[in-house]
């Protein structure tokens, strides 16, 4: 059975909203920007990143395994201090 993997990274913030919920940052609402390498969505978070500090920034690093029979996404996450 062969498996099909595929990964990239993500870059989300909390925006204003206390901290409690996270959003996908850059791209469209449809299509999130997503990066090959962890380097270059932290050049992102550089280069995009707001001078408000009650806004918290992470990366997520997605991997999505596909099998003939199913599909398993995993997502891990990297606060950006």
């Amino acid at each position: 059975m062969a498996t099909t993997i595929v990964e990239y990274w993500r870059v989300q913030n909390t925006g204003w909203s206390a901290g409690v919920s996270w959003f996908d940052t850059g791209g469209t609402p449809s299509r999130p920007a997503t990066f090959k390498f962890e380097a270059s969505a932290r050049q992102f978070v550089a280069d995009t990143r707001w001078a408000d500090k009650a806004v918290k920034w992470r990366l997520v690093h997605v991997q999505v395994a596909t099998t003939p029979n199913q599909r398993v996404t995993t997502e891990r996450f990297i606060l950006v201090r």
